[in-house]
């Protein structure tokens, strides 16, 4: 199986000590719902004497590409999912997934865009002109399948100035995007690595 960066997996070792097994999941709220019920069901066995004693253990973990091995998750604060309740998990996928399926070449232009006005690829371009139609047709296979979020990632997370129209586009390009500008706080924009 060939794992892609950001890819999640619960991990559970229902006896200390034996191999762990997996779960591949596809959301911090699933993963907390699978080690909840693993967790659950542990403590069945052990009440109604199917199991004398128990020593379980689990976790969630997470593929990091450029390390090429699964590491322990941890939230950018340091939390493990244990730490966290279902809403506050909710929000977190809200913020890290959303955009998860736009190809880094497209957030980094998309970026550059907003933060010098550089040029883009004629796809980039008519997303951010608004051209519908154009967008579509210049989309490849990968770009079609996640044009929803690269509409989403334009309007929560760039500069409404820099994107809605060709003038608007244009303009921001002129004036050298954010760095051509005296902007306070621009928002929190994702960075590909």
């Amino acid at each position: 199986m060939e794992y892609k960066n950001g890819d999640l997996r619960v991990w559970w070792i229902p006896q200390v000590p034996m191999e762990a097994f997996y779960v591949y999941v596809q959301s911090l709220v699933e993963a907390k719902k699978i080690l909840t019920v693993l967790a659950d069901y542990d403590m069945f066995q052990y009440k109604n004497n199917v199991k004398s004693d128990y020593c379980n253990v689990g976790g969630l973990q997470i593929y990091e590409k450029e390390e090429g091995e699964w590491l322990d998750w941890e939230s950018e604060d340091g939390e493990s999912i244990d730490d966290l309740s279902i809403s506050e998990l909710e929000k977190l996928n809200a913020c890290v997934c959303e955009y998860d399926n736009i190809p880094d070449a497209i957030l980094l232009a998309i970026n550059n865009h907003v933060l010098i006005g550089q040029h883009c690829g004629h796809f980039v371009t008519a997303v951010l002109s608004n051209d519908l139609i154009e967008a579509v047709n210049r989309a490849d296979d990968e770009c079609q399948k996640c044009l929803r979020s690269i509409v989403r990632y334009l309007y929560n997370r760039c500069p409404s100035g820099c994107w809605g129209s060709k003038k608007k586009m244009e303009e921001w390009r002129k004036n050298g995007g954010i760095e051509g500008k005296e902007v306070g706080d621009i928002g929190d924009l994702i960075y590909p690595k």
